[in-house]
C-alpha cells in the first residue's frame, strides 16, 4: 500500500516494517516518510514508532497528546442535527450524521483545519452507551457554515447522531 505523502495519517495496518539500515531513528522530515504508528524493533529489542508532533518538542523527552494540542474533552448537544446538516456531495443523499455517513457536522468554535486529524470520536447515547470513530479529518470552523466544522470518520456511522448526541474528541 502506497503512503499517501500528503498526509501522516494512513488507515494501513501497523506490524513490523520490512527495511534495512535506511531507518534513522534521529531523523525528522518535513513531509511524512511512513504512517503514524509505523514501528520497526531494533536488533536489540528496542521497538521505535514513527510519530508527528504539531509543535517543537525536545529529543529524549517523554511526550503525549493534550487537549489542548489535538482534542477537546467531553461536548454535549454539539452536534448539528442530520435534518439540518449540511449535505456532503459523494454522499448525497445521505447526510453528515445520519447512518451510513462517513461525516458529522459540529458546533465548535476556533478549530483549525485537520486538528483532529488521527484521533478518535466517541459518541455517548446515556447510560454509557456509545461508539468509537477514527478521525481522518475536518475542516476549520466555518466550513461548511457559519460556527460549524465537519469532521470525517473512517468508519461509516453505525447510529445516527442526534443534536443531544455527546462527542469526547481523543487526540492522536
Amino acid at each position: 500500500m502506497a503512503l499517501n505523502s500528503s498526509t501522516y495519517y494512513s488507515n494501513s495496518i501497523v506490524g513490523q516494517m520490512m527495511v534495512g539500515g535506511d531507518v534513522n531513528i534521529y531523523d525528522t522530515h518535513a513531509s511524512p516518510k511512513f504512517p503514524i504508528g509505523q514501528g520497526f524493533t531494533r536488533a536489540d529489542g528496542n521497538v521505535f514508532r514513527y510519530g508527528y508532533y504539531g509543535t517543537a518538542t525536545n529529543a529524549g523527552n517523554l511526550v503525549g497528546a493534550t487537549t489542548a494540542s489535538g482534542g477537546a474533552t467531553y461536548a454535549a448537544a454539539v452536534v448539528v442535527a442530520p435534518a439540518s446538516a449540511v449535505a456532503v456531495a459523494a454522499e448525497s443523499p445521505i447526510l453528515p450524521g445520519q447512518v451510513g455517513s462517513h461525516f458529522v457536522e459540529v458546533t465548535i468554535a476556533s478549530i483549525a483545519a485537520n486538528k483532529y486529524q488521527g484521533g478518535y470520536l466517541v459518541t455517548t447515547r446515556g447510560t454509557g452507551v456509545g461508539d468509537t470513530y477514527r478521525i481522518i479529518g475536518n475542516t476549520a470552523t466555518d466550513t461548511p457554515a457559519t460556527g460549524n466544522l465537519r469532521i470525517q470518520l473512517a468508519e461509516a456511522i453505525k447510529v445516527a447522531f442526534v443534536a443531544s448526541t455527546g462527542i469526547i474528541i481523543v487526540p492522536s
